[in-house]
């Protein structure tokens, strides 16, 4: 599991050397841009669990619904929040778009691991 994730293990190793370990849409964006597949973090706005996809271009973070739709919150509203951390030993790719005006890597769109 987390333990035997080399992509999560340096990902979190990175956030700690740079400042940022209890940042954690930045701790996962990093491990996604660099093939992280298997973990997942969910962030608990309004009584309501969203998946952490990534930061956009602009800072402001990308939130995935339980139905995969993406939308954007402020970026100090998400690093606020609870968070919860699930490990999927199994996932599949899958393309998404990004609400209008939302870009990641200069794309209106993003892989996600489901």
């Amino acid at each position: 599991m987390y333990k035997g994730d080399k992509v999560w293990l340096e990902a979190k190793q990175v956030a700690k050397a740079n400042g940022f370990s209890s940042d954690w849409a930045t701790v996962i964006d990093y491990y996604y841009l660099n093939g992280g597949e298997n973990v997942k973090i969910f962030s608990i706005l309004n009584d309501n669990k969203y998946r952490i996809l990534g930061i956009a271009d602009d800072g402001d973070v990308i939130l995935g619904t339980r139905d995969e739709k993406a939308f954007v919150e402020q970026f100090t509203t998400v690093f606020e929040s609870q968070k919860i951390f699930f490990y999927a030993e199994e996932t599949v790719t899958k393309e998404i778009d990004l609400p209008q005006g939302c870009t990641y890597l200069s794309k209106h769109s993003m892989s996600i691991r489901v």
